[in-house]
């Protein structure tokens, strides 16, 4: 105990007399504190419980300018975020508005936009936005697959009081274009393939479909049938049904 509080005091730790400055590995060699003067740097040392020393510190080889650089390089990088952080602050809207564009809400993204905590009031006003878009796209979505549906059916209406019930006529006398509707009206999905080219081929393939259920404008429970299309499947139809038009 009585060594080590000599020990702490020999380091300078308590009392604060700054004894470290008289290490060796900090001092200059006599020879370059003669020739390197105009580069010392010089620190006078208060007495310390046991001399008092002026030490000339060697900035220019061994730890200390090693450990120099890396405080100014820590300083530099310091600088350049925080500068960035106030460029994105200042020049990059509010915190609600760049959550918008944000395609992932990490914990990454909370803390480089300055949130840290989940009830920020700016954070929160950012994800009901993000949540009233969502639901405005899927209500979008909806009424798309309903049009795409009621679409096809009216089509095949114009058609059935043009010529009379396919079972009879067997689209003798369907044009292309004509085919093509009637197929995009019973089609069921992706797995059905490519539209035909050939007018035979479309017309043998409306024949070969005839037999398939008719959607029908909504599908809930009770309408999905075998065989029958749920809207899960004119999903699919959606995404394709412009490949169809250009085969037609």
């Amino acid at each position: 105990t009585e060594g080590n509080r000599h020990a702490v005091s020999d380091r300078g730790w308590n009392p604060l007399n700054r004894r470290l400055l008289q290490h060796p590995s900090l001092q200059r060699a006599p020879a370059q504190t003669e020739n390197a003067s105009s580069t010392s740097t010089t620190t006078t040392v208060p007495p310390s419980s046991t001399s008092a020393a002026t030490v000339d510190i060697n900035v220019n080889e061994g730890s200390v300018p090693v450990l120099l650089d890396r405080m100014l390089d820590r300083r530099e990088k310091d600088d350049r975020h925080n500068a960035a952080v106030r460029k994105r602050r200042t020049f990059g809207g509010s915190i609600s508005q760049r959550f918008k564009v944000t395609k992932r809400i990490t914990a990454g993204a909370l803390v480089a936009n300055g949130v840290h905590a989940l009830d920020n009031p700016e954070f929160l006003e950012a994800m009901r936005e993000r949540t009233k878009e969502k639901k405005d796209k899927e209500e979008r979505l909806v009424q798309k697959r309903s049009a795409l549906k009621q679409r096809r059916i009216d089509d095949v209406k114009e058609l059935r009081t043009k010529f009379g019930d396919e079972r009879v006529h067997r689209f003798r006398d369907f044009s292309k274009d004509q085919c093509g509707k009637y197929l995009q009206y019973k089609k069921k999905g992706k797995k059905d393939g490519k539209m035909p080219d050939d007018l035979e081929e479309r017309r043998a393939r409306c024949c070969q479909w005839i037999d398939r259920p008719s959607p029908t404008p909504s599908f809930d429970e009770g309408d999905v049938g075998v065989g029958d299309t749920p809207d899960s499947e004119v999903d699919n139809e959606i995404g394709d049904a412009d490949e169809f038009d250009d085969a037609i």
